[in-house]
C-alpha cells in the first residue's frame, strides 16, 4: 500500500473513532432538553424523567471495567463494533418507545453501547497511533467528546421545535449507523495476539463490582445533600460489593483491575487526578445554571448559550493539546493544564459579581482550555504506560474514574452550593456569587495539592523526541 493509500485509511479510522466519541457525548447532551417534552408525552415528573439520563449513564460507569476486559479479551475493534451497534439498537427503540418503562431500557442498552465507544475508541487510537501522532489523536477525541456536548442542546431544540423529541432518537441512529459502516472499513483487524481468556471466575467479581458502582451512582444521584434511609442502604450496598470484590480480587490470578497497570509509576495519580478535574468541570456545569439565572439575571436562552461555550472552548483547544503534547511530552503538558484548572478556579472563588459576564466567562475559558490540556496529556501518559494487551483496561480505567468525577462533582458541588447560598446574606444575586465562591474555593486547594504531589512525581520538561516522555516511568 502506498504512504498516501494509508494516510487516508489512517484518517478514516481516526475519523471514526472521533464520530464514535462525540456520539457517546451527543447521547447524553442531547437528552436534557427533551425532559420537558416528554414529561408532557407520558405524563410523568421529574423524578421519574430524571432516569431517562441515569439509565444512559449508569452501564457507562457499572460496566466500564467488564467493557475493557472484553476488549482486551475479544479485540478492541470488535467489541467497539458491537457497542456502536447496540447503540443503533438503543436508540431506534427510544424513538419507537411507547411508554416511560420502554424508554428507560432502551436507553439502559444505548448507555451500555455508549461506554464501549468511549473506552474503546480511545484505546484504539492509542493502536493506532505512530510516529509521533498519539497527542493529536487524544486532542481529536477530547474535541470530539466536547464537540458532543455542545451540540447536543443546540441539536435536540431544533428537532423539539420540528419533527419532536423521537426525531432526536432517530437521528442518532442514522449517525451510529453510519459511523458503525465506517469503522468496518476503515479500522484494522484487531491483531492476532495472545490474548488473555475471559473466564467464568471473571463473572463474580465483575458483577459485584457493576452493583457495587451503580448502587454507589444512585446514591449519589439521589442523596441532594441529606441521607434518607433510601441513600444509606445504597451506601452501605456499596460498601458491602466493594468489600466482596476486595476479598475475590485478592486471591486472584487475574484481577479486573490489573495490579500491573496500577503499579505503573504515576498510574495511581493520573486516575486520581482524572477524577478530581472531572469534579471541577461538573462544578461549573451544575453550579453555573444557578449563578447565571440568580446571579448575573440571564434569561434561559442565553444561559445555555453561555454553557455551550465550555464545551466549545475544549473543542477547539484540542488541536493545540494535542501539538503541546508531542512537543512537551504528556506529563508537562498534564501538569500545566492542572495548574490552569486551579487558576481558573481560584478566579471562580475571588472574582466578585460586579464583574458581570466578564467575571463569568474569564474563568471558564481558563477552566475549559486547561481541561483540554490536561485530558489530552493525562490520557496520552495513561495509554503509553499500559501495554498494547492491556489498552482497553488502561482506557477503560480512565473512563471510570472520569465518570466517578462527575457524580462525585455533581452531588458534593451542588450540596456546597446550596448550603453556601442558602446561609448567605443579601439578596439572590449575592447569595448565588456567595455559593459560586464557596464552591470553587476547596475546589482550587485541592487542585493546588493534585498539583504539587504530581510534579513531586513526574517532573515536567521538555521531551526529547515524539512521545519519549511518556514512555518513562
Amino acid at each position: 500500500m502506498s504512504g498516501s493509500s494509508r494516510n487516508s485509511v489512517h484518517w478514516q479510522a481516526t475519523a471514526a473513532l472521533a464520530l464514535a466519541t462525540a456520539l457517546a457525548s451527543l447521547g447524553s447532551s442531547s437528552m436534557n432538553i427533551a425532559l420537558p417534552r416528554l414529561a408532557s408525552d407520558f405524563h410523568a415528573g421529574l423524578p421519574e424523567l430524571q432516569w431517562a439520563v441515569l439509565a444512559y449513564l449508569l452501564p457507562g460507569t457499572a460496566l466500564i471495567l467488564i467493557i475493557g476486559r472484553l476488549g482486551d479479551s475479544f479485540g478492541t475493534r470488535r467489541v467497539l463494533l458491537l457497542g456502536l451497534w447496540l447503540y443503533v439498537l438503543g436508540a431506534v427503540a427510544s424513538a419507537l418507545a411507547p411508554g416511560l418503562g420502554w424508554l428507560l431500557a432502551a436507553r439502559a442498552v444505548q448507555g451500555s453501547g455508549a461506554a464501549a465507544m468511549l473506552a474503546l475508541s480511545l484505546a484504539l487510537a492509542a493502536d493506532s497511533s505512530s510516529g509521533g501522532s498519539g497527542g493529536r489523536s487524544m486532542g481529536l477525541l477530547a474535541s470530539s467528546s466536547a464537540l458532543g456536548t455542545a451540540l447536543g442542546p443546540a441539536l435536540g431544540g431544533l428537532l423539539l421545535d420540528g419533527p419532536g423529541w423521537r426525531a432526536v432518537f432517530a437521528l442518532l441512529a442514522l449517525l451510529a449507523l453510519g459511523t458503525a459502516l465506517l469503522s468496518l472499513r476503515a479500522l484494522a483487524p484487531d491483531p492476532q495476539l495472545d490474548r488473555p481468556a475471559l473466564r467464568a471466575a471473571d463473572l463474580p467479581p465483575a458483577l459485584l463490582l457493576s452493583a457495587g458502582l451503580t448502587a454507589l451512582m444512585l446514591a449519589l444521584s439521589f442523596s441532594r445533600g441529606s441521607l434518607s434511609p433510601a441513600v444509606g442502604a445504597l451506601l452501605l450496598a456499596a460498601l458491602v460489593c466493594a468489600g466482596l470484590f476486595y476479598l475475590l480480587q485478592r486471591g486472584s490470578l487475574r484481577p479486573l483491575l490489573a495490579p500491573e497497570l496500577l503499579q505503573a509509576g504515576g498510574m495511581r495519580s493520573s486516575l486520581w487526578q482524572s477524577l478530581l478535574v472531572s469534579a471541577v468541570l461538573m462544578a461549573s456545569l451544575v453550579v453555573g445554571p444557578f449563578y447565571l439565572s440568580e446571579g448575573l439575571g440571564l434569561s434561559s436562552a442565553i444561559s445555555g448559550l453561555l454553557l455551550a461555550a465550555g464545551p466549545l472552548v475544549v473543542m477547539l483547544s484540542g488541536p493545540l493539546a494535542g501539538a503541546m503534547t508531542e512537543r512537551f511530552g504528556p506529563r508537562c503538558t498534564a501538569a500545566l493544564g492542572l495548574a490552569g484548572l486551579a487558576l481558573a478556579a481560584l478566579l471562580f472563588a475571588l472574582l466578585p459579581l460586579a464583574l458581570g459576564l466578564g467575571g463569568w466567562l474569564l474563568p471558564l475559558t481558563v477552566l475549559t482550555f486547561s481541561y483540554a490540556l490536561f485530558q489530552t496529556g493525562n490520557n496520552t501518559a495513561v495509554m503509553a504506560k499500559a501495554g498494547t494487551q492491556l489498552r482497553a483496561a488502561a482506557a477503560a480505567m480512565l473512563n471510570l474514574s472520569r465518570n466517578l468525577g462527575l457524580a462525585a462533582g455533581t452531588a458534593v458541588f451542588t450540596l456546597l452550593y446550596s448550603l453556601a447560598s442558602e446561609t448567605a446574606a443579601g439578596d439572590a444575586a449575592a447569595a448565588s456569587s456567595h455559593g459560586l465562591h464557596m464552591v470553587f474555593a476547596p475546589a482550587a486547594l485541592l487542585l493546588l495539592l493534585a498539583l504539587g504531589g504530581g510534579l513531586g512525581q513526574r517532573p515536567c520538561r521538555r521531551a526529547a523526541r515524539p512521545e519519549a516522555d511518556a514512555l518513562l516511568a
